[in-house]
């Protein structure tokens, strides 16, 4: 499901895309928190880290592709969609990193209902 490295060839170039992409956000003012990566194959398959996002901002999940071509943006969404489905969180998305550019030029897909929520601020949490 979510947090695969969706079809890229290296999981430690998914990985450091991952903390690319946390310490940009980090860097801008939003905080973020790294899905753990699984030590065993066994660690991988339980559920809060199978469906856990790449990155989990308050309200957002967010999944990173690092795969570069083709690009699956339906099926990337959907994913994340799923995923945040389960875990109750109002907005869904994923950053499709495009290897030739610096990281903060990755592009952040979500739908339209989404962006509408995240512009109104409806995922965050009431003070």
């Amino acid at each position: 499901m979510s947090g695969a490295p969706y079809g890229n060839k290296s999981r430690s170039i998914h990985r450091a895309v991952v903390d690319l992409v946390a310490l940009y956000l980090d860097g801008e003012g939003i905080s973020s928190t790294a899905k753990r990566t699984p030590a065993r194959l066994s660690d991988s398959l339980i559920d809060d880290v199978a469906i856990a996002p790449d990155l989990s901002i308050p309200g957002v999940h967010l999944d990173v592709t690092s795969r570069l071509s083709p690009y699956r943006l339906s099926e990337d969404l959907e994913s994340a969609q799923r995923a945040a489905a389960i875990n109750r969180t109002p907005v869904a998305g994923f950053v499709q990193w495009r290897g030739d550019k610096e990281i903060e030029n990755s592009y952040v897909v979500l739908d339209l209902q989404s962006f509408a929520r995240l512009a109104r601020g409806d995922h965050l949490a009431p003070p």
